[in-house]
């Protein structure tokens, strides 16, 4: 149970101070007595999360310094010597004010006493984040300013997080812990994102191919032997198993193209994932090279066998034929005259 003297403490030291705040509504002080009432009866229990929740608003409704003595007590316990030292030092800077009574004057007595207890169990953290002009820092959650880096921060004892990204960089999440009254130094430099290496580029000149030698005429006719058909059949079969190499090693390269972008190794990952990368990484261009050659060798199949149809000797004869064939990058063709 809250010992009846703290409670007229309390009341008295409101009571007296409404002059300091005359444009504070009277149920924002009742709200605050009561709030600062539950909060000395949670310091009395010993359930510091509960008295530091109901000092911290009754302080923020109706700011007296009996009131912001209990918060830091209750901050101390917590482990918050930050934010208790900083409640002790408001009390420390504002003073007694003209005119008050015992109890206002031996809370700010308290404050200058306790502050100490607390001032050299604050940890400390110099932060320093390279490798970007412009990024955005976050300690526990809390936008980090950049004045703030480079210099001293005080925090509370444990482990805290600090995040650090910038566009085009690979974020960086680092975490570090610190012990009561300890000093550290974190740096964490930001890598540019990696870039995926297009596909080599193979360079397919144009090509002329003569038209084939006439056979000699037999003075005799006879049957007549196509060869060239046969062979027609092979380069059209041999242009199908290019194109056919071509098309799945296109689908095989962009599947391997979207694994790599959707898996990027950052600039942290484990010695396993970079070689599971670079394999990935590998595959995909060795992939693209087959795939190009197989449109390749399709294409000049393809050319290859309407050359010999056009010129087998069971061919239609259209008087002089010409059959010129091209290839250039993306492009498979033939022209000629027949």
């Amino acid at each position: 149970m809250l010992a009846r003297p703290a409670v007229l403490a309390l009341t008295v030291a409101l009571t007296l101070l409404a002059g300091r705040a005359d444009a504070q509504s009277a149920e924002d002080k009742a709200q605050a007595r009561d709030l600062g009432v539950q909060g000395l009866d949670a310091l009395d229990h010993k359930d510091w999360t509960k008295a530091e929740d109901r000092l911290r608003r009754a302080d923020a409704l109706y700011h007296v310094p009996t009131i912001t003595l209990n918060l830091a007590r209750a901050q101390a316990h917590l482990g918050h010597f930050v934010e208790s030292w900083e409640s002790y030092h408001r009390i420390v800077l504002e003073g007694a004010p003209a005119g008050a009574n015992a109890t206002i004057r031996k809370a700010v007595r308290d404050a200058q006493a306790e502050i100490a207890s607390v001032e050299g169990r604050r940890a400390g953290v110099t932060i320093r984040i390279t490798g970007a002009d412009r990024f955005e820092a976050m300690l526990d959650g809390s936008a980090l300013s950049s004045a703030a880096l480079g210099a001293e921060r005080k925090v509370n004892p444990g482990t805290h997080l600090l995040h650090a990204s910038a566009s085009g960089y690979l974020p960086v999440d680092t975490t570090f812990t610190l012990g009561e009254g300890q000093t550290s130094e974190v740096s964490v430099s930001l890598k540019p994102e990696p870039q995926v290496a297009p596909p080599p580029v193979i360079p397919i000149l144009p090509v002329a191919l003569a038209p084939p030698a006439a056979a000699p005429q037999s003075a005799e006719p006879g049957p007549r032997s196509t060869p060239s058909h046969a062979l027609a059949y092979a380069a059209f079969g041999v242009g199908v198993i290019g194109l056919a190499t071509g098309v799945v090693g296109s689908i095989v390269a962009m599947n391997d193209h979207n694994y790599l972008e959707q898996n990027p190794c950052p600039a942290t990952c484990s010695t396993q994932q970079a070689g599971a990368f670079n394999d990935k990484l590998g595959s995909y261009h060795t992939i693209s090279i087959v795939s190009s050659t197989g449109f390749l060798v399709g294409g000049v199949g393809a050319i290859a066998g309407v050359v010999l149809l056009l010129t087998s000797p069971g061919a239609p004869d259209h008087g002089s034929a010409s059959v010129q064939p091209y290839l250039g990058v993306g492009t498979v063709g033939a022209v000629g005259t027949f």
